[in-house]
């Protein structure tokens, strides 16, 4: 049947058998056709994510396949030796404290008692080097930096070593923060929920001093080892309880949503 010879509805044909098979060629070219004009206007109207490339159909057969490959001469090609590079390690930087702050010198001596005794006794001291360590402390609207010199003697007959106790100015050794400026450092940001990076800001504002976030997580970490002790004591309390109530105000813990549960 030929289907573009009909112009009107006259022209249809009247036998079932000869419609049915014309129809069904009909419905699936309109098909066919719809969906190749999905296609397009995805194509010109769509999102660039939701835009498709239609691959040449020349592709889709293997014949002759490798002999449309263009060859390549790769005998005048000039090769250039590279030397491997190394990089250096990305490092959380250093702390930066301005020459200009607020300085206090503490001297950490023996009594004039003790150097006396052990003159009398003959052995007397010699001062064979000096023991340094910085403190920065936080003040109210100022921050000092307290330089404590632990003075090191030695006695000549005997081999030992006499040095002056250093007072306790802060509750953990070695770190840099004083008490003041740890707990200044740890209630912003338990208490008051601040990021380390707000109370690095906020520190350097208020004096220039510049504390890496990773110094700060060490002091962080260091007063947590003293801790532990009265942490799992409130736990085991805290599984004990008859009853555990929870705190609906939501605390952001990095990528997680945390809650408070008291006892």
């Amino acid at each position: 049947m030929n289907i573009s010879a009909i112009k009107s509805i006259e022209d249809l044909p009247r036998d079932l058998n000869v419609l049915l098979p014309a129809f069904w060629s009909l419905l699936l070219d309109h098909r066919k056709l719809s969906d190749d004009n999905k296609l397009l206007k995805k194509e010109l109207y769509g999102k660039k994510s939701e835009k498709q490339t239609f691959p040449d159909d020349s592709q889709l057969f293997m014949d002759g396949l490798l002999e449309q490959v263009p060859t390549i001469d790769t005998t005048t090609d000039k090769y250039v030796e590279v030397k491997a590079s190394i990089r250096r390690k990305k490092s959380p930087g250093r702390n930066a404290i301005p020459d200009d702050i607020e300085t206090e010198v503490h001297i950490c001596d023996i009594s004039e008692e003790e150097k006396k005794a052990a003159e009398e006794s003959g052995n007397p001291l010699v001062k064979m080097g000096e023991e340094r360590r910085t403190v920065i402390e936080r003040e109210p609207a100022k921050y000092v930096k307290h330089i404590y010199i632990k003075i090191v003697y030695a006695a000549k007959k005997k081999d030992a070593v006499i040095t002056a106790d250093a007072p306790l100015v802060t509750p953990i050794p070695r770190i840099m923060a004083g008490l003041n400026l740890l707990l200044f450092v740890i209630i912003s940001k338990y208490q008051y929920h601040l990021p380390l990076y707000r109370i690095q800001r906020q520190i350097y504002h208020e004096s220039r001093i510049w504390f890496t976030r990773a110094t700060m997580v060490g002091w962080i970490a260091e007063v947590c080892v003293p801790l532990r002790r009265i942490y799992v004591a409130m736990v085991d309390c805290l599984k004990q309880s008859t009853c555990i109530h929870s705190d609906d105000s939501r605390i952001k813990r990095a990528a997680h949503t945390s809650y408070m549960w008291v006892s």
